[in-house]
């Protein structure tokens, strides 16, 4: 999944010095007497804008480079590299979260080294592919005109990728010290290069808009790197037939390292019950932070074999988890029409959905069967055969179901008859099925 997070400028000097820290980054599970490292970081950005920063764009982010240009200024000259806002201050960045699937992060923690690495890199790629499509999709920067506010993509981002291996504890975990594998990275947006050149600070609203489609490209992108690991990916596995998981992983074992999931859905339930409505992003953000317990764990603790200790118990050992790498790619899956999928998924809640959940559900059913590119192309094929209709308002909806919408005005402004070429005709027993098929109008037609 993708979280979104503004960090504002105050929190400049903390968030940096908690992201670069490898005690916050849970990476005691390097220091397993094979000599350790530091789980990998990197920079994104033009390699000529890094390097006048005094930063090597192959070399790991480091807190003299972060914490200046999370504050807004020059790591080098000190100079302010974005004006403030309207309120006078700077936001020191927009941290977006790219989290691997539990059942990808528990066999991370119970692999080997190499495999580890390899997983590793899988979860990187997607995370790159990512923030490219964020780069080139999405509308990062604002720009007033007299009293007319307009928004435009950036002509590129300047970033941080600090990846963290595990989650913060929950609140009944602070006194064991343990806390549970979660392999993810913090891409921290820092600033956006407009297409004048100039850098201007991330518009964050545009983010949160696309948080879910974002998601969904990562999440296709990683099931299509593992399969190239030779994992088998199970999709739609979940309730709402969004996520995938890795075929082989203990269901048991993913559930017990979930703890953190727990406390934020309870919090959600208790919120809808409440309030009678779904949480909104920074509704959720606010859930997800009140139920946050620390992240580092107990110094005493061997984190590494605690893991290893909990796999095996719910039997990933090594071994095991070994064997479902075939070293090469595979595709167990049986034969998935997508265009279906994704025409059942546009019709599922309601008639008619905005772009953003239309990328979403096709970047969601793309998930074990292509890369998310390959999505966008099938929504062009389906709206160039007309299968789905693009309206007005910029949003879509299917061919099928607007005919049979126009149908149930017709039934009702002539009293259960259609009209058409200059007659009419009652409504048979093959119409009455045909909107029957149509989720939201079934029932409809109870006489």
């Amino acid at each position: 999944m993708q979280t979104t997070h503004k960090v504002p400028g105050s929190s400049a000097t903390t968030w940096s010095k908690y992201l670069v820290s490898e005690a916050s980054r849970g990476d005691c599970y390097t220091h397993d007497g094979n000599g350790g490292r530091s789980a990998p970081t990197q920079w994104h950005g033009p390699e000529e804008l890094l390097r006048s920063y005094g930063i090597d764009p192959d070399k790991a982010v480091e807190l003299k480079h972060l914490r200046p240009l999370m504050r807004g200024f020059d790591p080098v000259t000190k100079e302010p590299i974005r004006p403030v806002g309207s309120d006078g201050t700077r936001t020191a960045g927009v941290d977006l979260s790219f989290s691997a699937p539990k059942d990808v992060s528990a066999l991370w923690a119970t692999a080997s080294p190499e495999r580890r690495e390899q997983i590793e890199a899988a979860h990187r790629q997607a995370v790159a592919s990512a923030l490219k499509r964020t780069e080139r999709e999405v509308a990062l920067v604002r720009r007033k005109a007299g009293r007319v506010t307009r928004f435009e993509k950036a002509k590129s981002l300047l970033a941080a990728e600090l990846i963290h291996t595990s989650s913060r504890l929950a609140k009944d975990q602070e006194a064991g010290g343990i806390p549970d594998p979660q392999l993810h990275s913090h891409v921290i947006l820092l600033a956006a290069e407009r297409q004048d050149g100039k850098l201007a600070a991330i518009e964050s609203k545009q983010l949160y808009r696309s948080a879910r489609e974002n998601g969904a490209w990562y999440r296709a992108e990683l099931a299509e790197n593992l399969k190239n690991l030779g994992l088998q990916i199970d999709r739609r596995t979940d309730s709402g037939e969004r996520y995938f998981e890795v075929h082989g992983v203990p269901e048991d074992l993913a559930s017990r390292w979930s703890k953190r999931s727990v406390d934020v859905d309870r919090a959600a339930r208790l919120f809808r019950q409440r309030y009678g409505r779904e949480p909104r992003a920074g509704e959720l953000e606010s859930l997800t932070v009140k139920t946050r317990g620390s992240k580092s764990a107990a110094p005493t603790i061997d984190i590494n074999k605690a893991w290893r200790a909990v796999g095996t118990e719910h039997g990933l050992t090594k071994e095991y988890v070994e064997g479902l790498f075939n070293d090469r790619a595979i595709d167990n899956q049986p034969a998935v029409d997508l265009r279906e999928e994704l025409l059942a998924e546009v019709s599922r809640e309601r008639s008619m959905i905005n772009a953003h959940e239309l990328k979403a559900k096709a970047y969601e059913v793309s998930a074990g069967v292509c890369r998310p590119a390959e999505a966008d192309g099938l929504i062009e094929e389906l709206e160039h055969s007309g299968e789905l209709l693009r309206l007005e308002d910029g949003t879509w909806t299917m061919r099928q179901l607007r005919e049979l919408e126009q149908t149930t005005v017709d039934i009702a402004e002539a009293g259960d008859t259609i009209a058409g070429s200059g007659s009419s005709r009652k409504l048979d027993r093959g119409d009455r099925f045909k909107v029957a098929d149509i989720p939201m109008l079934t029932g409809v037609f109870s006489r």
